[in-house]
């Protein structure tokens, strides 16, 4: 059998935007016949429960506190530093012995690879940064507007990159919920249903700010506000006390798997500038969009550049953009504006990058 092993975490600081992605390749490389392995380092939020359920088997790496490591901007994430994190992978990939290897860590570079002894035949990287050497087959980066140019430096000269937003990684039901979403954007006059998505983990939770700033919009009370979080968000309580004072409609739901059809259904999202900003794209759902982490920043930048997206700030997020209540203010009295975001957001992203990335995989096996 055709094994994968995926080297990807999750966690407060990491967020859940890896993993998620990783989640997305592994179903389709298990539809191809492959049997899924993931490796993970413990720590809060590492979704290993979610992977596991999602019928995946993990290996947990050992638990290590965070390594201050200069070398690269997110050097620390990888905990333990890159030589104790790669030994401990090489034992997994000695006793899976897989066909290829999927690397999706802004903590991994040139040096992780050196430090192991032996790699399989076909390694995949994931990347959206562009800031460190990555010794891999096939490198895959759905930034919209990327160019190749970027990786010349950064990657072996035999290798491929598939760079740009028709490579973005989404699950199957986006593809599926993509036209009637783009259908309902035709006849939508008012904005009767939002949709708050803002990261798997938001630890500064950002959510609250925003219903909070709802709330003091003047956008009517029969509005319904769905409020989409991880299983890693640690405000919940704290969430549903503020939801109970409402004078919305607001429901507040964990790890649901049907992101894309309350996407499909709703006016408007208020949203992260991760990788949920592509699922949002394909849907063609017209968003206000915030800045959580400076690794976001590129996106946000292009997303806006493109009018496919508005950059918004509250407090909590990266102050980039307009504050976010001046902005719904502006598409609440005329949200015929909304059209335009939403046709520009379809056509950057037409939820088959997933299909691609897997003919490119089974071109170089």
């Amino acid at each position: 059998m055709k094994r994968a092993v995926i080297r990807a975490d999750a966690g407060i600081n990491i967020g859940s935007g890896h993993v998620m992605r990783c989640l997305t390749l592994a179903d389709a490389l298990a539809s191809e016949g492959f049997d899924i392995c993931f490796i993970c380092r413990p720590q809060t939020g590492d979704l290993i429960t979610l992977i596991s359920d999602r019928g995946y088997r993990v290996e947990a790496l050992s638990t290590q506190s965070e390594t201050p490591d200069s070398h690269l901007a997110h050097s620390a994430w990888l905990y333990g530093g890159h030589v104790l994190d790669a030994q401990e992978t090489q034992v997994i990939i000695d006793r899976e012995q897989p066909t290829l290897l999927v690397v999706d860590h802004y903590g991994i570079d040139q040096r992780w690879f050196d430090a192991l002894t032996q790699c399989p035949s076909l390694v995949i990287a994931l990347d959206d940064l562009a800031d460190r050497k990555l010794p891999c087959d096939l490198l895959v980066d759905p930034t919209v507007g990327r160019s190749t140019d970027k990786y010349k430096k950064l990657l072996p000269t035999q290798a491929e990159a598939l760079v740009g937003a028709k490579y973005c990684l989404l699950r199957n039901e986006f593809l599926q919920w993509r036209e009637p979403s783009l259908q309902r954007r035709q006849r939508v006059t008012d904005i009767e249903r939002i949709v708050v998505s803002l990261g798997g983990v938001d630890a500064t939770n950002v959510t609250a700010t925003v219903l909070t700033e709802l709330e003091r919009s003047n956008l009517a009370s029969g509005c319904q506000i769905d409020i989409l979080v991880g299983s890693a968000y640690p405000h919940i309580q704290a969430l549903q006390r503020q939801i109970n004072q409402s004078r919305f409609s607001v429901s507040v739901a964990v790890a649901v798997n049907n992101v894309a059809e309350r996407l499909a259904h709703a006016d408007l999202a208020i949203g992260a500038a991760g990788s949920s900003a592509w699922e949002r794209c394909c849907l063609g759902v017209p968003t206000l969009m915030c800045v959580l982490a400076e690794n976001q920043a590129a996106i946000a930048a292009v997303l806006e550049d493109r009018q496919a997206a508005i950059l918004v700030h509250c407090r909590g997020s990266v102050e980039v953009g307009r504050p976010l209540q001046s902005v719904l203010v502006h598409y609440i009295e005329q949200p015929h504006y909304l059209a335009l975001l939403s046709q520009n957001a379809a056509n950057l992203v037409d939820g088959r990058g997933t299909v691609r990335v897997i003919e490119a995989i089974k071109g170089v096996l």
